[in-house]
C-alpha cells in the first residue's frame, strides 16, 4: 500500500505542476526538441546467425554505423551501435517479431554521447528508444531519442527518422526495482 500512496503522490505532484509541461519545467535546465533523418547506414560487423532449440534466431555481436542529419548541431552525425538481435517467428508472423538491445555512441570532433537502446518491431512504428549521456563538449547534457520508420508499413531501411529531446542536465535516476 505504501508504494501505491507514493505513486499517487508523485502523479498528483505532476498534475499540480501542469502535466508533462510541468515535469519539463521541473528540470534543472531547458529541454530542446530534436529530430533527425538517417542518411546512410552500413553493417560493419554482421554476427554469425545461431538458431536455438525453439527456433529463435540470435544475431549477437553486430555493429552498425549510421549517419544522421540532426536538427540540433549538439548531436554528432556519426552513430555507431553494437547490438544483439533475436528474431522470433517468420516475417509476417503475428506472434513473431524482432527484439534487440544495444549500446551506442554518437561521435563528434568536440564531444560524444554514449547510451543504451532497446526496441521491438513489427508492427509498432517506433523501433527503438535511446537514453544518452553527453561527454566532452556535451558534458552535463542528456538525451532521450526514439527511432522509427518514417513509413511504418514499408519498414524501409531507407527512411528512418528520430525524434526526442536534449536535456540540460542529467536524466532522473531509476528507482529501485519493485519486489512485489
Amino acid at each position: 500500500m505504501r508504494g501505491s500512496r507514493s505513486a499517487i503522490a508523485t502523479f498528483a505532484a505532476i498534475g499540480l505542476l501542469g502535466g508533462a509541461a510541468g515535469v519539463a519545467g521541473a528540470q534543472d535546465g531547458p529541454i530542446t526538441p530534436v529530430t533527425g533523418i538517417r542518411s546512410s547506414a552500413e553493417d560493419v560487423q554482421f554476427p554469425e546467425p545461431v538458431v536455438d532449440e525453439v527456433g529463435v534466431l540470435h544475431l549477437h555481436g553486430g555493429r552498425i554505423e549510421q549517419t544522421i542529419e540532426w536538427s540540433d548541431p549538439r548531436l554528432p552525425a556519426t552513430m555507431i551501435i553494437d547490438g544483439n538481435t533475436d528474431v522470433y517467428g517468420e516475417q509476417g508472423d503475428p506472434n513473431g517479431g524482432v527484439v534487440y538491445t544495444g549500446g551506442l555512441v554518437l561521435q563528434g570532433d568536440d564531444g560524444w554521447w554514449t547510451g543504451m537502446q532497446f526496441g521491438y518491431f513489427p508492427p509498432v512504428p517506433v523501433i527503438a528508444a535511446m537514453m544518452l549521456e553527453g561527454h566532452g563538449a556535451y558534458e552535463g547534457l542528456s538525451a532521450i531519442l526514439y527511432q522509427s520508420y518514417a513509413d511504418a508499413q514499408a519498414q524501409s531501411d531507407d527512411v528512418v527518422s528520430f525524434e526526442g529531446i536534449i536535456i540540460d542536465g542529467a536524466l532522473p535516476p531509476f528507482p529501485e526495482p519493485l519486489t512485489e
